[in-house]
C-alpha cells in the first residue's frame, strides 16, 4: 500500500476499486471506493491500540446524495461487519510469531 496506490476487491461477482488517500502507520487509513451499484464513497478509518487489541472507528463519507439511505447504511453495516468478523477469525486462527 501506497498513498495514491490503486485497490481492487472481487468478490463472488462484486468489484469495488479505490485508491489509498492517507496511511498513517498503526493510526489512520483512508481511501475511496467505488462499489458496484454503488454510490462513491470515502472511507477513514482510525486505529487505536490499547490493551493488546486493536479498535477500528470507521467514517465513512457517501459523495453523492442517496434517497434510499437507510437501505445503503443497512447495507454498509453488514457488508464491513461480515469483513471484519472475517479478519478477527483469521487473526485468531494465525499462530503467534
Amino acid at each position: 500500500m501506497r498513498i495514491g496506490g490503486k485497490l481492487h476487491i472481487y468478490t463472488e461477482g462484486y468489484n469495488a476499486y479505490g485508491e489509498f488517500t492517507i496511511l498513517d502507520q498503526d493510526k489512520t487509513i483512508a481511501f475511496t471506493w467505488n462499489g458496484d451499484g454503488e454510490p462513491p464513497t470515502f472511507i477513514h478509518i482510525l486505529l487505536n491500540g490499547e490493551d493488546n487489541c486493536t479498535n477500528m472507528v470507521f467514517k465513512i463519507i457517501v459523495l453523492e446524495s442517496r434517497r434510499d439511505w437507510a437501505d445503503f447504511a443497512a447495507f454498509l453495516e453488514r457488508t464491513w461487519g461480515r469483513v471484519l468478523d472475517n479478519l478477527k477469525a483469521v487473526l485468531e486462527k494465525r499462530p503467534e510469531t
